[in-house]
């Protein structure tokens, strides 16, 4: 049997706008209020139909890479999962950003690990992410491995430096930045925990080129990242 074809975006907007105006005669509030409220549900449950298909594709995909399968009714009563699960998709609920959506999306996944971090420690880097907009990723990833972000953007030339300060490298890492940005970024991440430098003070070359973050830091690039069933935390 033929498959219909798939409706475009507009037009399941459309039939859902009409089915709702006509379930709402007579209607209470402005129509303005009314169409904001049937676009809001339609993208909110659209949204979460994604979210649901993404997190659910994340844990069929490490099951697959494990030795020994999930216990699903188990899964399904672990309280500290679903608190993990709760607060993810409520962060999951605000953002469009992928770079988010893959971040919570990974979370979720690691969780079901045995070197998951520990529930409160889970909910803490939720709320972080929350946080988080893509850049705050991108300059943490760099801080934990500045050499290794250079070597996988060879198109930006590695600063040749015998002195100076974690600035020196930032600088052209991120030279679409505007300075007073990049600085706020690196504030998040240090009120965060996540990262302790200071950016500008003068070091030799070995400490310019180190790494800057914290455990905790690199503890949640770790859960944030592709699941790997037979890593450690």
């Amino acid at each position: 049997m033929e498959r219909a074809p798939k409706k475009s975006s507009s037009r399941e907007v459309a039939e859902t706008l009409a089915n709702g105006a006509a379930g709402m005669i007579p209607v209470v509030g402005s129509p303005i209020a009314i169409v904001l409220g049937l676009v809001m549900g339609y993208g909110y449950n659209k949204r979460m139909e994604q979210w649901r298909d993404a997190v659910a594709e994340a844990i069929t995909d490490l099951q697959n890479r494990m030795d020994k399968p999930l216990d699903l009714e188990a899964l399904a009563e672990d309280p500290d999962f679903l608190d993990t699960l709760v607060a993810a998709t409520r962060a999951a609920q605000g953002t469009s950003r992928e770079e988010k959506l893959l971040a919570l999306r990974n979370a979720v996944a690691n969780s079901l690990l045995p070197t998951a971090p520990e529930d409160d420690l889970r909910l803490r880097f939720i709320r972080i992410i929350d946080e988080m907009t893509p850049p705050h990723l991108l300059v943490l990833r760099f801080l934990n491995d500045p050499r290794g972000w250079y070597d996988e953007h060879p198109d930006v030339q590695a600063p040749n430096i015998l002195s100076g300060g974690k600035s020196s490298i930032l600088g052209p890492a991120f030279s679409a930045l505007q300075k007073e940005h990049l600085t706020r970024l690196l504030g998040d991440l240090g009120r965060w925990d996540l990262a302790v430098a200071n950016y500008n003070t003068v070091m030799t070359a070995q400490g310019v080129w180190s790494p800057s973050t914290t455990d905790l830091g690199r503890r949640l690039l770790v859960y944030i990242d592709v699941p790997d069933p037979g890593g450690a935390s």
